[in-house]
């Protein structure tokens, strides 16, 4: 009776190894997609095809702050939807999407739809956004796209197509 408890134990553990395996392996895949589509300039239209052109200082601070790995400020810039990425739901929901700044630069727009509305967009056209950078190895994050209700943050927001969304 024992010795079946520990087989049955044994297969237990073997198979909850192979599934922990096998979430890590779909991760780094993921990861990886995520990673290699950004690097790819064949993803996203050419710089400047569709997106209007920033204030010339607004445009030069998101790449200053990710060459000199700076963050925490208030930035306003508009660009093109290089890529929509499904919502991040750990949390407040974030609708997440690439811009293409008319640089070139791309930069990740986590927007808080627990706190405004989903921004219907489609890849391919011009966004502006207001909102706070925070630096990473891809090209940065802008949030803070919304309204704080505590009054903390600087107000952000979304056009598209004429909307604001914050």
């Amino acid at each position: 009776m024992s010795r079946r408890r520990g087989r049955r134990e044994s297969i237990l553990l073997a198979v909850r190894v192979v599934f922990f395996v096998a979430v890590l392996i779909g991760a780094a895949i993921v990861e990886y997609r995520v990673r290699s589509s950004l690097d790819d300039p064949t993803a996203y239209p050419p710089p400047g095809a569709t997106a209007g052109t920033p204030a010339p200082e607004a445009a030069g601070e998101i790449e200053a702050a990710f060459s000199e790995r700076r963050s925490g400020f208030t930035t306003e810039a508009n660009g093109t939807v290089a890529k929509i990425l499904p919502d991040d739901r750990e949390g407040s929901r974030h609708q997440r999407f690439v811009v293409r700044l008319p640089s070139g630069h791309s930069v990740l727009i986590a927007h808080n739809i627990d706190l405004a509305e989903r921004v219907p967009l489609a890849r391919g056209e011009r966004v502006r956004f207001r909102g706070e950078y925070e630096w990473n190895d891809l090209g940065g994050v802008v949030h803070w796209t919304h309204r704080d209700p505590e009054g903390r943050h600087d107000e952000g927001w979304i056009e598209y197509r004429d909307e604001r969304y914050q």
